[in-house]
Formats: C-alpha cells, structure tokens, sequence
C-alpha cells in the first residue's frame, strides 16, 4: 500500500504543482462544496415536499416547472460557455461581452416566460392544475439574466464568490419550503417557493459583483451581440433539444398517464441527476484552463481530454451500480409507500449518470474546438428519439418506459452517434478504459 501511494506522489507530484491544476481544483472545490450542501439539503427537504403533497399533487408542480424549463435556453440563449470562453480569451475586451450578454439575456429572459406560460395555457396545463402554477412557474425564467454576474468570476476561477450568493439563497429559500410544509400550505405557494430562490439568487449575484468589481464598466456592443449569438445559437436550439429530451417525460407522463405516474419518476430524478452537478461543476472549471491549453498545445489537450474520459465513465459506472442496488429499498425507505412503484424507476433511470459524465468531457473539446453545431445536430437527433421512444414506451410502461428512454436517448447522442459526428472522441472515449497510463499522460498548461 505504501510502495502504491509513492508510485502516485512520483506519477502526478508534477501535474499536482501546476498552478493552474492547483487552481481548477480549488474552483472545483467551492462548486462541488455548493452542489454538495444542495444535493444533501435539497434531497432531504424535496422529499419532505414530495410526502408532503403525495404523488398528484408533486406530479403537478414537476411537470408543470419541467414544461417552463423546456423555454430556458430561449432565455439563456446558450451563451453561458461561450461568453466564459471569448472573456478566458479576450480578458480586456470583459465589459463589453458581460454588458452585451446582459442585454440579450434581459430581452430572452422576457421572451422565454412570455412563450412558457402562452404555450402552457394553450395546452391546457393551467386547466389541469391550479391555474396559477404555471403563471408562478414561469417567472423564474425573468430572473436568470444575472446569471451573466457568473460568467466574469467563472473566467477568473474565482467562483467562490457566486458559491457564497447562492448558498444564501438556497438556505433562505429551504426555510421558506418548510414553513410552508408546517403551516400546511397549498401547492401555488410551493411554485412561488421557487422562484423566490431564483429572484434571491439573482439578488446575490448581483451584491457579489457589485462588492468584487473587476471588469470596467458594462457596455453594449451591436456588433459583439451579433458574434455571440452566431457562436451561441447553436447551443441555445441544442439546449432546448437537450431539455425536450431530459424534461419532455415528465409533461408527457402527465399527459398520458396523469400526475400519478409523472411523480413516480419525478420523485427519483434527485437521487440520479443530483450526481450530474458534480460533472458541472468540474465541467465549469475546466472550460477557462481547457480552452487555454487547447491554444497553447492540441497534443496535451487531447491527451488530458482521454484521461478525462477514463474518470467519466469509472465514476458514472460505480455510481450506477451501487445506485442500482439499493434502488428499490432507498426509494420505499425515503419516500413512503406511495412513492414504492418508483424504486425500479430509480434502478434504470441512474444509468443515465454514465452517459452524461462522458457528455461534459466531450462538451470540453466542442467549446475548445468551437464545434457547437455538432451538439446541434446530435442533441436534435436525441430530441426525436427521445420523443419516439417516450410515445411508445409511456402508454405501455409508465415512468418505467419514460427511464429506458432516458438512458437510451442519452447513451445514443453521448456516444453512439459519435461514431457519425465524432469518430475522434468515439475512440477516445472506447480506448480511455484500454489505454496505458503512459499514453493518457498529459499534464494542465503551466
């Protein structure tokens, strides 16, 4: 054991002292410190909200925010790793890409709630729930502009700042949920809970940078706005091909099989895609030092993104099983005998954390590469089997079609389809389990 512990201090003791490493890990630190009280607190108290409600009604506040979030990317306008990137490499030029993203995010954040609650009354969903849930639910989207507040500290590392900002909201907003559960409150003041995390949030961030300024004053540059939206459409029309494949079950099990059946899976997706924070907030450090070390030497990123890989597919892998295991007894244990139908869900559902662990590395060599329109291509390629599948398996198999769906959806765009999209990344990504330590060297840029 001891000799085994050497061997690593000599084997990475050169990649551990660069700066940069020291500093990804660090900004890693505080992201996954977020996540992490998130994942810990935020379970414990959905779970209160869950029994709380019981299954008809959490089916309705889920797939109704689920059908609001399929509007987010038209209010992020999937700028989010593209402006980190232009302002990792063009740090002077901060102001304007910050005041500019701020300004288009303001009129998509408008657009966004304007179309999620015209869409949702015309579908019918005000009609199936309390009319007000869906009115409430859609303005979150209004808020999420500040998050351009984000974008300068993440091009810094220095995202301890926007840690602090949230954790305070997400703390103020968990008081909120359990008074509301004390005080045996209906189901539109738990839809307003929501969103007065996301105004919080908003409010935090924008009293973080107003006490660490750093980037000059905003300005609004025509020109700059017509760059970033010619590098970012793509990501935003994948974002929302991502989320009509991630959230469209959830609307579609309401609308097929009732809120019942939309519960059952909505109550699990805490204890499998709460382990896809971790991969983001890895995947939001790297973006800076990933994108500087593909300008600085191709060989070495290619080299680190396999090594990557490797981590990616072990962890999701172990992650899986052990998740898989425990499913049914977690599921009864937790959520009570109401919710017992979806410990099978759970089973199958966190398979999907393989598949996703393997897309954030990958997202690392599109925004490196500015290969945004690959995502394009296969993210809508996911959005129709995703909605394919989900026809046909959810009127026969209820949640448990809609989690053989995801993982299928998810293991076709993130790895199958790179084998048309991406031949490079398909054999990096089926060699990173094969390859010798030596050949998946490569250290961070110094």
């Amino acid at each position: 054991m001891l000799r085994a512990i050497s061997t690593l201090r000599e084997r990475y003791g050169a990649v551990w002292s660069s700066p940069n490493v020291r500093n990804v890990v660090a900004n890693s630190g505080w992201l996954i410190a977020e996540k992490g009280t998130r994942l810990a607190v935020g379970l414990v108290v959905t779970v209160w909200i869950a029994r709380h409600l019981g299954p008809h009604d959490y089916g309705i506040l889920t797939s109704t925010f689920a059908f609001v979030l399929l509007f987010g990317p038209i209010a992020t306008l999937g700028l989010d790793a593209i402006a980190v990137r232009e302002i990792s490499r063009r740090p002077g030029d901060a102001a304007a890409i910050l005041g500019t993203a701020l300004c288009l995010r303001m009129v998509g954040g408008v657009a966004g709630a304007s179309l999620a609650w015209g869409a949702g009354t015309a579908l019918g969903l005000a009609e199936t729930g309390p009319p007000l849930v869906l009115a409430i639910l859609s303005a979150t989207l209004l808020f999420q502009a500040a998050d351009v507040v984000d974008y300068w500290f993440q091009s810094r590392l220095s995202s301890r700042l926007t840690v602090a900002a949230r954790l305070s909201a997400f703390a103020l907003a968990v008081a909120l949920r359990v008074a509301l559960i004390v005080f045996n409150q209906p189901l539109e003041m738990f839809a307003a809970a929501i969103v007065a995390e996301y105004a919080l949030a908003a409010g935090g961030l924008v009293f973080a940078y107003a006490r660490h300024p750093g980037a000059g004053r905003w300005t609004l540059d025509g020109t700059l706005a017509k760059a970033l939206l010619r590098d970012s459409w793509p990501l935003m029309v994948s974002g929302a091909a991502v989320l009509a494949y991630s959230r469209l079950d959830q609307v579609l099990l309401r609308a097929l099989s009732g809120p019942q059946e939309s519960a059952a899976l909505a109550a699990i997706l805490p204890f499998s895609e709460s382990w896809y924070t971790l991969a983001m907030a890895l995947s939001t450090s790297l973006t800076p030092v990933m994108s500087r070390l593909h300008s600085q030497s191709p060989q070495r990123f290619y080299a680190h993104l396999r090594r990557l890989f490797r981590f990616a597919i072990l962890g999701g892998a172990a992650i899986a099983v052990l998740t898989s295991v425990v499913a049914i007894p977690l599921v009864e244990g937790v959520l009570g005998s109401s919710y017992r139908s979806s410990g099978p869900v759970l089973a199958i559902h966190v398979w999907t954390v393989v598949f996703v662990f393997m897309g954030m590395v990958e997202n690392q060599w599109m925004i490196a590469e500015n290969l945004t329109r690959i995502r394009l291509a296969k993210t809508v390629l996911g959005a129709a089997i995703s909605v394919s599948l989900n026809l046909w398996l959810v009127p026969r198999y209820g949640a448990i079609g809609a989690a053989v769906s995801a993982v299928s959806t998810q293991a076709t765009i993130l790895y199958f389809s790179n084998l048309v999209f991406a031949r490079r990344i398909f054999v990096l990504q089926t060699k990173a389990l094969w390859a010798s330590e030596a050949k998946l060297s490569g250290g961070m840029p110094t």
